[in-house]
């Protein structure tokens, strides 16, 4: 009887058995296999889970690859560029622009009309009076303690009290940027404000000075805030 039992189902066991060692021998859930054919660029990807194979072929050709790569390239280049636009930002923007204005520039000398003491109306000597002749200015600038050497430039005080910091920009006389401190005013000054624009005065050495007369009045000029007072 056992002999009987052996002989018919062995064969079953022996083919029970081969199948149990295909199922596990199979890729797992999170097993997967790549097949590239070089010779015309075809990818092939065989995914399994347990009995379960599935295959899916996708297409790339040349120009594909090549698209892949300028698109690349051209990634990286705006890459490049907005980090150098941070990297000059980062200068630039050291100090917080409270505010932005835009109105007129023009020049001024210690000797203008009505201007008899040499110096501004903080006190700031700029130039020597002799025979009660106001000279040229020995200097054009302030040493302020946070900001440096900066440009000398009468405002309202309305608006812009002694000793604030105005960056100036789109200026035709100049090509870059520079940097003012407000430490003298004028009746022009204080007029415009009052009408709701801003009017600038930046110093110079003479009421003569050729660049006075080069930009003359200077409109759209932008005035940005980066301090108020001392």
């Amino acid at each position: 009887m056992i002999n009987k039992f052996i002989k018919f189902f062995g064969p079953v066991v022996q083919i029970l058995i081969v199948i149990i060692f295909v199922i596990i021998s199979l890729p797992k859930d999170d097993e997967f296999s790549l097949i590239i054919d070089n010779s015309d660029l075809n990818k092939k990807v065989n995914t399994g889970s347990g009995l379960f194979v599935s295959s899916a072929i996708v297409e790339v050709s040349e120009d594909d690859i090549l698209l892949y790569d300028e698109e690349k390239q051209v990634i990286a280049e705006e890459n490049e560029k907005n980090d150098n636009k941070n990297a000059n930002a980062t200068v630039v923007n050291d100090y917080k622009v409270l505010d932005t204005f835009v109105g007129t520039l023009t020049g001024y000398g210690p000797d203008c009309a009505g201007c008899k003491s040499g110096k501004t109306s903080t006190g700031y000597k700029i130039a020597e009076v002799i025979d009660e002749v106001v000279q040229p200015a020995f200097t054009i600038t302030y040493n302020d303690d946070e900001f440096g050497e900066v440009r000398i430039l009468a405002a309202a005080y309305a608006k812009f009290p002694k000793g604030t910091i105005i960056r100036v920009t789109d200026f035709e006389l100049y090509d870059e940027a520079f940097i003012g401190i407000v430490i003298d005013t004028g009746s022009t000054m204080r007029k415009a404000w009052n009408a709701g624009d801003v009017w600038m005065d930046l110093l110079f050495a003479t009421e003569n000075d050729p660049e006075i007369k080069q930009f003359g009045i200077d409109k759209n000029v932008k005035f940005e805030v980066l301090r108020y007072g001392f």
